[in-house]
């Protein structure tokens, strides 16, 4: 059945009241992965028009190096069939050999939104993490444009536009993103300090002259580390993790994902504000022990049309040696009923 949560105090989380409905997917299935020494997560799924599906995703350009970089597979359907067959993936951005990102480049996000950066036009903009320090602290958030998803993507002179407050914790990263405007977006994002894990949200402005114009940072207090945001006409959905990570464990990832829900008329910064469990994602569902980084598949400018049909596109991992080279992107399909 449904539940209905809320955010406690330490970020617990307690349910209440109830609805009908079931919290497990309709179908789970393997979309694609690397080659041989290559991990595959953090997933940002758009749907074009056509039905083309467009996956922006985290992976190592070269087998068994870790390095974080920016790819994109593009997935049709064939007439007829069922399943998605996805084009060979494409390298968009690589960290640097110096700047704020030139250890890892992920967590990419990536909507159409239209609007003029250095006297050249671009249609579609990414947010991105990146990170300078080799022990994955100090993440920041930045920007890049491009014409054409496939790119090539241009950073933002003003790079990073959401700083990590203090180099000694995880700092800011992990966004998903929802066009608000016809040159405007609201930026959601994870960040990690000394406080603990909190989701924030800031308005994203592309002024007419070119500047971008970043507002004033709101917290999310109803939702966890690392969640994916996206909204319909109806209501706000999230991704998240069902579950923190248990401490002392590697890599410091959830097993399970719950898929939530709050009515779009709601003030979702307040703290009060209740989300409602329409989904999970659970290792019985993947036999896989480890299910994390989820995408909502939305249409390109981070909107979802059929609220009776919700995609999340998710990381599976194993354990044991080799861990990380068994990362995969599955996607689950939920057919939530409406109230």
């Amino acid at each position: 059945m449904k539940k209905r949560i809320g955010i406690l105090a330490a970020g617990c989380m307690a349910a209440a009241g109830a609805a009908t409905g079931d919290l497990k997917p309709v179908s789970i299935r393997e979309e694609f992965g690397g080659g041989r020494g290559q991990y595959t997560y953090a997933p940002s799924p758009v749907e074009l028009k056509d039905g083309t599906q467009l996956v922006f995703f985290c992976q190592n350009e070269n087998p068994f190096t870790v390095i974080d970089s920016i790819f994109l597979a593009e997935g049709k359907t064939p007439p007829g069939g069922k399943q998605l067959r996805w084009k060979r993936p494409k390298l968009v951005l690589s960290p640097p050999k110096r700047g704020w990102d030139n250890v890892h480049i992920c967590d990419p996000d990536v909507r159409m939104l239209a609007g003029v950066y250095n006297g050249k036009s671009f249609s579609w903009v990414m947010t991105y993490l990146g990170v300078a320090q080799k022990d994955c602290n100090n993440n920041e958030i930045g920007l890049a444009f491009a014409k054409t998803p496939a790119g090539p993507w241009t950073k933002f002179d003003a790079n990073p536009i959401v700083k990590a407050p203090d180099p000694a914790y995880w700092g800011a990263g992990q966004t998903s993103s929802i066009v608000t405007g016809e040159a405007s977006m609201d930026m959601y994002y994870t960040k990690a300090t000394a406080q603990g894990s909190r989701v924030y949200r800031r308005s994203v402005d592309f002024q007419k002259d070119g500047t971008v114009k970043i507002g004033e940072e709101a917290m999310i207090p109803g939702l966890r580390r690392n969640a994916s945001v996206a909204r319909s006409e109806k209501f706000y959905y999230a991704a998240m993790p069902l579950e923190g990570h248990a401490p002392g464990t590697e890599p410091p990832v959830s097993k399970s994902l719950a898929l939530v829900r709050i009515p779009a008329s709601e003030d979702i910064t307040n703290p009060s504000a209740r989300w409602e469990e329409i989904g999970q994602i659970t290792p019985q569902d993947t036999n896989s022990p480890r299910n994390h980084n989820a995408g909502l598949l939305t249409d390109p400018r981070g909107w979802i049309k059929d609220d009776n049909t919700i995609t999340v596109y998710f990381s599976v991992g194993k354990e044991g040696d080799g861990w990380l080279w068994t990362y995969t992107l599955y996607s689950a399909l939920f057919k939530p009923q409406s109230p």
